[in-house]
């Protein structure tokens, strides 16, 4: 009985007693299923999309949350800074004007099956995730001026009556956008190797 209680985690909602099976373990940290549920509500709600709950929704659902768990332990680890409350608000406020008013607002949430607060939290952790890649990765890289002045001859249809030097800034931005994405995502996929995950259920392999 131990063994098996161990997997499970109790919430006491409105005098009853709540189980909620932990799915993953990533770096010591457990996801639950009610984590997976949640996480594919909130996405499906900013996407607009109708939630996917099938194997492969909740597959794909879990390998984000790892990746969270790992970006928000080096968070952690490193201090870097967290989200700009006035950024937040101002992507809440985008996503609010998607809406004709705020009943139909709340209305979409009560149908998508999320708070207010869930989609804060989401958001508020988005921000902070650009925030972190900044300035974990946007450092580290440079564009030489031989990279701008290929690109620009490479997309000089985009570029109608407008100088390379006039076009440098645009194209050294996309240029270390591409850097900071590939250094990203190589360090995602390390820092995955490296990290210890037991997953409890085998269909979120």
């Amino acid at each position: 009985m131990y063994r098996l209680l161990s997997f499970l985690v109790f919430e006491l909602l409105a005098g009853g007693v709540v189980l909620d099976r932990i799915a993953v373990v990533a770096a010591d940290r457990a996801i639950k299923d009610s984590d997976i549920q949640r996480e594919i509500r909130v996405v499906s709600f900013l996407n607009k999309d109708k939630p996917d709950f099938s194997a492969a929704g909740r597959k794909d659902a879990a390998q984000r949350l790892i990746d969270q768990t790992l970006i928000r332990r080096d968070i952690e680890l490193a201090r870097y800074s967290v989200a700009d409350p006035k950024e937040v608000e101002k992507l809440y406020q985008q996503v609010r004007s998607r809406y004709g008013s705020p009943e139909a607002f709340q209305a979409a949430l009560r149908q998508a099956g999320i708070t207010d607060e869930e989609l804060q939290r989401a958001l508020t952790w988005q921000v902070t995730v650009l925030r972190f890649i900044e300035q974990r990765f946007r450092s580290a890289t440079s564009v030489s001026d031989k990279d701008a002045r290929q690109y620009y001859e490479q997309h000089r249809a985009a570029f109608q009556n407008v100088t390379f030097a006039q076009a440098r800034p645009r194209i050294e931005n996309v240029l270390r956008g591409n850097e900071v994405n590939q250094a990203f995502e190589a360090w995602l996929e390390q820092s995955r190797s490296n990290t210890k995950i037991r997953y409890l259920e085998e269909e979120l392999r």
